[in-house]
């Protein structure tokens, strides 16, 4: 299963089949975190969660009063339970002991759903919430934890206190969430990923957190504005559910870790106080507001610059095309924007070719973009860059800055456009909306209620791009999309005048 906009509705009318969520942890009668916050959680993304209780805890406001331990038989009849229901995702929180810890690393042997490990180690109050509490016991819980259970996670999910605990490495600055995180995966783990809410960094453009995610091929920092909220219990039980539940919905590992963070922001938002007393985060639904998108960057966030590219202002059809001659075709009926996508050309024939590109956009008042070559683009004074997620590892964003041209990112997912959203572009491009045959993609085609989401949730201008014809256009009218890309519809027509000018009617007459 793949996310799709169909996976995130959480209305049974709707999706009356729901996917299911295994939550192995602990249960606070105070209601604010452990496994009433898992299925807080769960219910906001439309997933059921299944419940299995691993210790009964009493918290007071200020303490723990006690932490009660079920049987490792009754541990195990709950999770053999659950595991018969086969659960599309796992997620685990308080383990009490290692004796419980060695018990469910077998028991998760027995399914292929994807596991996310909290490792709760101390609650809010400072109070160890392993059983007993002693320091001895805490060490063989961690050991017990790398010898069986952090090879068999998919994500690992601590926060300074406890990845210190782990590795032994004092996290005081940004460079050790790095080293801790590579010394974690040495211990074992898969995937790791750092949050950093207690890690406050100031900037010249405000105080932000950060969290350090680490796989086995892909790395990156995802940062927030930091709230300063008293509200914030039970956030890294949030946090965990929120990326299995995600992956539950059919997320990829990345895109998971990315929703999760838009959660837990959201969660910290509108969390509420009860009485006197700090209370919890609050997830309502699934994410959908761009207050709550981190940046990700694949260095080290020390300087982050929110400001970005200029806005595009053109609307309408936005042909994607191979060579000059198409501009004067296409710019005379009305078309605004032209991309340049040439494969076939290389040295003097290519710079030759987007020269002619820029000499005719400016013949028609036509804007000329550059799809890949963008020191090219720089030098021939186009007005804009497109570039692909592989693009933006060499080229150099802040030379085609400096140079006064426009920026355009593609995007297919909420990893990708978080880290478009980190570099303040032009324009965002979504897609495919519906199968292409232009290019060979791994992702499955949002649809108008994926584009509709985007559009919800970002305040950038919008390209949509990807099997879009005369049959599907009308269907963009009502998004507040403000461009359409086209590429076989209008190159492979038979009469590409009479058909983009068609397709102009139809965007300007609906």
């Amino acid at each position: 299963m793949q996310l799709t906009l169909s996976n995130w509705q959480n209305n049974s009318t709707q999706r009356p089949l729901r996917p299911t969520l295994l939550a192995i942890g602990g249960n606070d009668c105070s209601g604010l975190a452990g496994l009433t916050m898992d299925s807080r959680t769960a219910q906001a993304f439309g997933v059921h969660m299944m419940p299995a209780v691993t210790a009964n805890t009493v918290q007071s406001p200020y303490s723990i009063d006690s932490i009660n331990p079920v049987s490792n038989s009754v541990l195990q009849s709950q999770v053999t339970a659950s595991l018969q229901r086969f659960p599309e995702a796992i997620k685990i929180g308080l383990i009490a002991n290692h004796e419980q810890l060695e018990k469910l690393a077998a028991l998760i042997d027995s399914s292929d759903a994807p596991v996310i490990f909290d490792p709760v180690i101390q609650a809010s109050s400072g109070q160890k919430l392993i059983s007993p509490d002693t320091s001895q016991h805490l060490h063989e819980w961690l050991q017990a934890c790398i010898e069986y259970l952090l090879p068999k996670v998919t994500l690992v999910t601590p926060n300074i206190y406890e990845v210190e605990r782990f590795t032994g490495i004092k996290i005081s600055q940004l460079e050790d969430f790095e080293v801790a995180a590579q010394a974690l995966r040495s211990l074992g783990a898969n995937h790791v990923l750092i949050t950093g809410g207690h890690f406050k960094h100031k900037t010249n453009s405000g105080v932000w957190s950060h969290d350090f995610y680490c796989g086995e091929n892909e790395s990156f920092w995802l940062s927030n504005k930091f709230i300063d909220s008293i509200n914030t219990r039970g956030t890294g039980c949030a946090l965990a559910t929120s990326i299995a539940s995600a992956l539950a919905l059919g997320a990829s590992i990345e895109d998971a870790v990315v929703i999760g963070k838009m959660a837990v922001h959201q969660g910290i938002r509108k969390g509420y106080g009860i009485g006197s007393e700090s209370g919890p985060i609050a997830i309502e639904s699934f994410p959908r507001d761009l207050l709550d998108l981190p940046l990700i960057s694949k260095q080290q966030p020390k300087h982050l610059n929110t400001a970005g590219f200029p806005r595009v202002e053109a609307k309408g059809i936005y042909p994607i095309v191979d060579r000059a001659h198409w501009i004067d075709t296409l710019a005379p009926l009305g078309v605004q924007l032209v991309q340049l996508r040439i494969k076939d050309l290389a040295g003097d024939a290519l710079k030759e070719e987007l020269q002619n590109a820029v000499l005719l956009g400016k013949k028609h008042h036509c804007e000329i973009w550059i799809n890949d070559h963008w020191q090219l683009a720089i030098d021939i004074e186009a007005d804009g860059v497109h570039l692909g997620q592989d693009d933006l590892n060499s080229a150099n964003i802040e030379a085609i800055k400096m140079a006064g041209l426009k920026l355009g990112i593609s995007t297919h997912c909420h990893y990708e456009v978080a880290r478009a959203h980190a570099l303040q572009p032009s324009y965002i491009a979504v897609g495919p909306v519906f199968p292409t045959q232009t290019k060979s993609m791994p992702w499955r085609p949002l649809g108008i209620e994926g584009v509709k989401y985007w559009r919800k949730v970002l305040n950038y201008p919008l390209v949509a791009i990807g099997g879009i014809d005369q049959s599907n256009l009308g269907n963009f009218v009502d998004t507040g999309i403000e461009m359409i890309a086209m590429i076989s519809a209008i190159t492979q027509s038979n009469d590409p005048v009479k058909s983009t000018q068609k397709f102009i009617e139809t965007l300007n007459n609906d």
